[in-house]
């Protein structure tokens, strides 16, 4: 199966997002024993960074459903309680509305490129963008800071790809684009699945599922960003409503989509939120 995120290229991206320096290499998926779930608990985290340490830096190529263990920090455990999820999914549609400026952006001066903005109001985050298929994969320092009149500005440092440190670009939210000061105007993908998503039981945008479409746009790829832990793994569109997720571990997950909420739901109750 055709997958960006299995190329070279992509991998370049993965290793940006956990580590601009750190040296390593693709894997097959890691299978754990306790596979169940769609989100990652303290418990899994610590098999997982035991498992990349003990391979020397790498890359895991696998989603990690993990069954839910306790723990004090409350991160991404997993309940079968109804009224906890619904109580998940609504605030997840509550952070998409914050996080609305976030998303896969096209830039039409590189229209083969992307541009992932991750970052929340008021703080640093971090743009990954490749301006062609195979190119350089850069990691962009952003800052997002709100106006008096409510109105999202972006700060981008363009030093990186060799370009100045700082652009001050408008969001504007009711198209859903941002335009920078040459007039240059960055559209977000709002169609179908492809976009940046909010885990329903862990906090945004330190974990984030980024699901994009290959060459064959029934296929795709979704990279897992948990902390400083990236798993990357394939999916694929069934039907107009459905998208199949293949964990690892054998564990091939069907998702229910509905593309008017833009929300993604598993069996286990969890439902991803595109912002």
């Amino acid at each position: 199966m055709a997958s960006l995120f299995l190329s070279p290229t992509v991998a370049t991206l993965v290793l940006a997002l956990l580590n601009p320096v750190a040296a390593f290499q693709l894997v097959q998926p890691v299978t754990f024993a306790t596979a169940r779930s769609t989100s990652l608990d303290a418990l899994s985290r610590r098999e997982a960074l035991a498992a990349v340490s003990a391979t020397t830096a790498m890359v895991v190529s696998g989603g990690v459903p993990l069954e839910a263990h306790a723990d004090n920090s409350g991160i991404g455990i997993q309940t079968a309680d109804p009224a906890a999820a619904a109580k998940a999914k609504k605030k997840a549609a509550l952070d998409a509305k914050k996080f609305a400026f976030n998303g896969i952006f096209k830039d039409p001066k590189h229209p083969k490129g992307f541009r992932i903005i991750t970052v929340a109001p008021n703080k640093a985050g971090t743009m990954v963008l490749e301006d062609e298929p195979d190119g350089q994969v850069f990691t962009i320092p952003i800052k997002a800071f709100t106006e008096k009149t409510g109105e999202i500005k972006l700060d981008f440092d363009f030093s990186l790809k060799g370009g100045p440190t700082c652009v001050i670009a408008t969001v504007n939210k009711r198209d859903n684009s941002i335009k920078f000061p040459d007039g240059n105007v960055w559209q977000k993908e709002t169609k179908g699945p492809a976009g940046v998503y909010i885990d329903g039981f862990a906090p945004y945008p330190k974990y984030r599922r980024i699901i994009r479409e290959t060459e064959n746009k029934n296929d795709l790829t979704v990279c897992m960003i948990s902390g400083k832990t990236t798993f990357v793994v394939t999916g694929k569109v069934e039907a107009s409503n459905r998208i199949r997720v293949d964990f690892p571990g054998d564990k091939s997950c069907p998702g229910t989509f509905n593309s008017k909420k833009g929300t993604l739901t598993f069996p286990d109750g969890n439902t991803w939120t595109k912002v």
